[in-house]
């Protein structure tokens, strides 16, 4: 959550020094909220009600979020394709059958994420 305190903009530094223990202490808090370090220290100086960031629900089945993220990356990559061809890229056979060969895998990693779930969640 950004705070502003004005319109005007922040030109001024402050700097401070703090001991390892004080550091540490710092980073345990900032890990609580979506706050970067100078935001949350303006909450504090100005005395804004700084909230903790919502908890994300932990997946119960191993890995399920890093098969996500890979995912995400994925789908990224096949954009990053599809626009190169879709701006003139030359689609050679060569990388017409890669492409294809790489999908058929993603298909196959689908489903069987697919079946794994079901499993553990039901399938309904």
């Amino acid at each position: 959550m950004k705070h502003s305190f004005g319109a005007e903009p922040r030109t001024i530094i402050v700097k401070t020094r703090l001991s390892p223990a004080e550091k540490e202490a710092l980073d345990k808090i900032i890990q609580r909220t979506d706050l970067s370090v100078a935001e949350y220290l303006r909450c504090v100086i100005f005395g804004t009600p700084v909230q903790e960031a919502p908890k994300l629900p932990v997946s119960p089945i191993e890995g399920l979020d890093r098969l996500i993220a890979e995912y995400g990356r994925i789908g990224n990559n096949l954009n990053q394709i599809a626009r190169w061809l879709n701006s003139g890229g030359n689609l050679d056979r060569g990388l017409a059958d890669s492409l294809r060969l790489h999908i058929g895998e993603l298909n196959k990693l689908k489903f069987d994420s697919l079946k794994v779930v079901g499993n553990y969640y039901g399938r309904h």
